[in-house]
């Protein structure tokens, strides 16, 4: 495990986030599998979800998407995001209900999307001279010493559209001296071990969800278990690890007691941050 790398957690409010001026890279969880990452001067949303449009296309249906945590924060209030970046077209990483207030509130906001998924963003609101679709093996400089590279990913299989490009991807963020990877909904797949290669992660967002046959059978495709996301943390030699994924629908989420006993049991020491609302998470060299 590298030595030279903290994270710390402290309770700041997500409220706090425009003001922060601190060093290295300040995380916020936003719930699912969203995070709001401020870099220098950059601000970067990832796959946020912080309306409630799955729990209206879903009202009255086995599956109602009840939201079990509020948003963190009001979309009204992102008035100064440079990047919003979506994994996939899902309305939990592609949230219809926010694209349309965050292109109004943030003029100057950028979307980043997988290509397969660029009619969707536009269908949402995203204004087609602010939008950039990636597909896997790509990079793109978001400058202020900061790039983007996308890597596939398996939710739960590696699924292209007719043009070859695929529907899932996750992402590797080079902030300055950091390193994160954020899979978007991703489970293990032949070949992941090589995007990953020598590409020296700081720190992994990792869905942990799991999966299971009865919610896959009805088209709710499943993420890694705790124990894989965990693994590809040690393969790697990632240096932190923040599961998430978790605590947003009743019928598809990890308790945080199984999390807990998971931490103390495996013996993981300062290496597992579980993600927690109110809560500001920061990496900095040592």
């Amino acid at each position: 495990m590298k030595k030279s790398i903290s994270l710390s957690q402290e309770n700041i409010d997500i409220s706090a986030y425009g003001s922060w001026q601190g060093q290295g890279v300040a995380l916020w969880w936003l719930g699912q599998a969203g995070f709001l990452i401020c870099s220098g001067n950059l601000k970067i949303l990832v796959d946020a979800y912080l309306s409630d449009a799955l729990a209206e296309k879903y009202r009255g249906q086995m599956f109602p998407h009840i939201r079990m945590m509020a948003p963190p924060l009001s979309m009204e209030s992102l008035d100064d995001i440079d990047f919003c970046i979506s994994s996939h077209a899902h309305s939990d990483h592609l949230d219809p209900g926010l694209l349309p207030v965050l292109s109004r509130v943030s003029p100057a906001c950028r979307f980043i999307v997988p290509e397969a998924a660029l009619s969707t963003a536009l269908e949402r609101g995203v204004p087609g001279d602010r939008l950039i679709g990636m597909d896997a093996g790509s990079f793109l400089s978001l400058g202020d010493n900061a790039e983007i590279r996308a890597v596939p990913a398996a939710h739960e299989e590696l699924l292209l559209d007719d043009g070859g490009r695929h529907f899932f991807l996750g992402y590797i963020l080079e902030l300055g001296d950091f390193r994160i990877y954020h899979p978007g909904d991703c489970i293990p797949y032949d070949g992941l071990d090589q995007w990953l290669e020598n590409r020296n992660i700081d720190l992994a967002l990792m869905p942990v969800n799991g999966r299971r046959e009865d919610l896959s059978s009805r088209g709710i495709a499943g993420n890694f278990s705790l124990e894989e996301a965990y693994q590809i943390v040690l393969d790697h030699d990632i240096t932190y690890l923040i599961p998430h994924h978790y605590g947003m629908f009743d019928f598809n989420t990890l308790s945080r007691e199984k999390l807990d006993e998971f931490i103390q049991v495996r013996n993981t020491g300062q290496r597992v941050h579980p993600a927690e609302t109110g809560v500001m998470y920061n990496l900095i060299r040592i």
